[in-house]
């Protein structure tokens, strides 16, 4: 009874604190749209940028639109180092809001799709101190990715940690090299620019129908770990009381009753009982050894070996042999058995042991004894 009543409870607890661990999971995830733009989290507005080292300029137009972000480019085939560049950028005529915080994030998804297949640079600018300033956006640090995008469209996940600062901007602030770190909570823009394996002379498209910021919150986290403690820990104070109530009425229970306790005695007598009666019947297998009759009865080799001292003087392969000898002795004279036919009868496997064990016993080989000679050996069992 006892037991239906804690472990009822308790499968009851461990089901809530699983489901638990499941929302919890699922709610710490946050998930922010960038598009359309009006129901953003964040107020952004497009931007498109276009030009080249050296020779004729790319182009670039952007497609206007409130549910997706697109545009049309091409990059000059006699161009140095062309560049379109389709940005986002975090302000707009309502919100004075030049940065943002993106630290809770830790990914953007981006479903996009490109005409012809590209493989394009994902750049995130953030703020630099001591060197980014506004509107100037080349002053911030720009922290690239490189993705394939196709005419079918696919959904490309860039991580922030992943994004690795170009060389050329770090020597052109002079910076160390090394230095890859940047500050996600102080985000100015992202971009997506064409690469070196851009197309020439192809009018080419890129249109992003969904962006998404994705990170955790904590919050949800601490507050069903909160929940959790308090409900394991009630439940642990529950256990504990009603189990030594259980046991105050279990002891008070017991004393109202007298009875005589199980001898040990009758279970010594009945394992013994038990030994020699399965000896008896079980000797004439070959097999049979002492861990097998252990294994059988269920008692340990050294108490096996105590019974049959107290009740034969014997030790185990003693007293099995002097069975399986009496047997054999019976067969040979009553029965005008084989000496190979009676030793294998009773559970020798080896004819040339039996004839010695015999031997040993009877003073004389079991062909003699079998032909009723005189034996010497005057302890003779019959």
């Amino acid at each position: 009874m006892l037991s239906q009543r804690i472990i009822i409870p308790f499968v009851l607890l461990l089901l809530l604190s699983l489901i638990g661990a499941w929302g919890t999971a699922y709610f710490s995830i946050l998930r922010h749209d960038l598009l359309p733009a009006e129901k953003s989290h964040f107020p952004w507005r497009a931007t498109v940028n276009a030009g080249a080292n050296q020779g004729p300029a790319a182009t670039i137009n952007l497609r206007e639109s409130t549910n997706i972000l697109a545009a049309d480019f091409l990059l000059p085939a006699e161009a140095t180092y062309p560049y379109a560049t389709l940005g986002v950028t975090l302000d707009d005529d309502k919100f004075n809001a030049p940065l943002m915080d993106w630290s809770r994030y830790s990914a953007v998804v981006l479903n996009i799709k490109c005409q012809p297949a590209n493989t394009l640079v994902f750049s995130l600018y953030t703020q630099e101190p001591g060197i980014s300033r506004l509107p100037d956006i080349e002053s911030f640090r720009p922290a690239q990715s490189f993705f394939n995008c196709d005419e079918n469209g696919n959904q490309v996940r860039i991580n922030f940690v992943g994004l690795a600062t170009p060389i050329w901007w770090l020597e052109r602030y002079q910076l160390d090299v090394a230095s890859q770190s940047h500050h996600v909570d102080k985000v100015r823009s992202f971009a997506i620019v064409n690469s070196f394996q851009s197309a020439r002379n192809i009018h080419s498209s890129i249109t992003i129908s969904n962006a998404t910021l994705e990170g955790n919150t904590p919050v949800p986290i601490y507050i069903t770990l909160a929940i959790g403690i308090m409900a394991w820990g009630i439940f642990a104070v529950w256990f504990t009381l009603t189990f030594v109530k259980n046991k105050s009425k279990l002891q008070h229970h017991q004393t109202n009753f007298i009875y005589q306790p199980v001898a040990q005695e009758s279970k010594y007598n009945r394992e013994k009982s038990s030994l020699l009666g399965y000896l008896a019947s079980e000797y004439i297998n070959p097999e049979l050894t002492l861990e097998l009759t252990a294994i059988a009865l269920g008692i340990n080799r050294t108490k096996i070996n105590q019974f049959l001292k107290e009740e034969t003087g014997m030790t185990f392969a003693g007293y099995l042999n002097r069975l399986r000898l009496m047997e054999a002795a019976r067969l040979l004279t009553e029965k005008q058995m084989g000496v190979a036919e009676a030793a294998y009868a009773v559970g020798f496997g080896n004819l040339s042991h039996f004839n010695r064990t015999f031997k040993k016993e009877y003073g004389c080989s079991p062909s003699s004894y079998k032909k009723l000679e005189p034996c010497v050996n005057s302890n003779a069992i019959t």
